[in-house]
């Protein structure tokens, strides 16, 4: 049979199809392309190195009759990982397809909360997956896109955080067209006396899950700032400097951390008041024990005579070493520290 001659701007052939187009439909939250964003059309399967590219949200895409894969890039920073917002999606001949950016999470964040910094993050994996598998992220407080699914939500505070993110939400469900709000507001502020000494190089505090070894710390800070944590049930521990790594002092236990911000003490300790003339040569040191306990497992100790030492309460042994080549000594026996309460011990020496 002949094909018939059609009078229309666009001459199609024999048996050909004229083309149909894509168009992204957003919501008015869903944060704008940054530097190098783009969204693209892939055909259903195929590589990304297919992809035809839009670098602009209010520009459609021309394509032939077919299935397409749709995926969206935020930034530069994403090009690595673009998220696939739609697959399968049917591109029918002289039609306009919409495909809908309208689903996703944010973070309904309290004002104490602290701000993301170098290389912080915040994201969404699929519910269980890798941290790794990530299928949104943001480096600010906007919304994240998702297509709709099941997911973890995770929190990366800085780049010194990237060992360890702390999943803030697991298994939340987002339908198609619908925003899902999450509060972030628990967590856990420390409240030191001010005799409490500065936390020095590699130094923090923080909080791990009750009865977890510390090296397991949920979140960590080296600064006077408050924890943001998910809901839970925490222990928390202060480690001084690097010298101190392996003696982190655990502050507090069975901390209950439900929709706020709960405070914890750090105002009880011990001062050593030592006599004139006495001081300490290279590596000597003071500390405090758990009664009865030898020396090497001392709770807390510092290489600073006149610096007091911040402990929970509770009943202690003190000991010292003058300097690395001199015997450790015992102090006091059975020192009583209360709540609140900094105890001076004068600097008597017994025989060990």
């Amino acid at each position: 049979m002949a094909c018939l001659v059609v009078p229309m701007a666009f001459l199609v052939g024999c048996g050909e199809q004229s083309p149909g187009t894509i168009r992204i439909e957003k919501a008015e939250w869903v944060p704008g392309f940054l530097h190098n964003g783009w969204w693209a059309a892939v055909p259903d399967g195929a590589s990304l190195e297919t992809k035809q590219t839009v670098d602009a949200i209010d520009t459609s895409l021309e394509l032939a009759p077919g299935h397409y894969d749709i995926y969206w890039s935020r930034g530069y920073e994403h090009a690595s990982d673009p998220m696939l917002l739609a697959s399968g999606v049917t591109v029918r001949s002289a039609t306009e397809t919409i495909v809908h950016a309208d689903s996703g999470v944010m973070l309904d964040v309290a004002d104490w909360v602290p701000q993301l910094k170098h290389n912080g993050w915040w994201g969404a994996v699929p519910g269980g997956g890798s941290v790794d598998d990530r299928v949104d992220w943001e480096k600010s407080d906007h919304a994240l896109l998702l297509p709709g699914g099941n997911y973890d939500i995770y929190w990366v505070q800085s780049y010194e955080h990237a060992a360890s993110p702390m999943r803030l939400f697991s298994g939340i469900q987002i339908e198609p067209h619908q925003m899902v709000a999450l509060p972030v507001q628990s967590g856990i502020r420390l409240e030191a006396a001010d005799w409490v000494p500065e936390l020095e190089h590699n130094g923090w505090w923080g909080a791990v899950r009750a009865g977890a070894d510390p090296a397991d710390r949920t979140d960590w800070t080296d600064e006077d700032q408050e924890l943001m944590l998910p809901p839970g049930t925490y222990d928390v521990y202060r480690v001084l400097g690097y010298k101190h790594a392996a003696t982190p002092v655990r502050l507090a236990s069975n901390v209950t951390v439900k929709d706020s911000l709960v405070p914890v003490d750090a105002k009880s300790g011990v001062r050593l008041v030592l006599p004139d003339g006495v001081e300490f040569g290279h590596n000597g040191w003071w500390g405090v024990t758990l009664p009865e306990n030898p020396a090497q497992e001392r709770v807390a100790w510092v290489e600073v005579a006149d610096q007091p030492l911040l402990v929970p309460p509770g009943t202690y042994d003190l000991y010292w070493r003058q300097a690395y080549d001199v015997q450790v000594m015992p102090i006091k026996s059975s020192v009583t520290i209360k709540a609140g309460e900094l105890v001076e011990v004068p600097f008597t020496p017994v025989d060990s």
